[in-house]
């Protein structure tokens, strides 16, 4: 019952919520591409940590959007 009196409110969180969960590992993986010829170790693993990253907020927000 409660599912049928939503009015919407609330919606706003979630769709900042999945917009953070693409936009955080981009941002990660734009600051290792950034930093690799500085920072080798680190870079790569934040290329690494946000390309996993990306894939499962794609998969996982993909998913629940369509």
């Amino acid at each position: 019952m409660i599912l049928l009196e939503f009015s919407g409110k609330g919606l706003e969180g979630l769709v900042l919520l999945i917009f953070l969960f693409w936009l955080i590992p981009i941002i990660m993986l734009l600051v290792g591409l950034f930093q690799l010829k500085s920072k080798p170790v680190r870079s790569k693993g934040l290329i690494i940590f946000a390309g996993i990253w990306l894939v499962i907020g794609v998969g996982a927000c993909g998913s629940m959007l369509s």
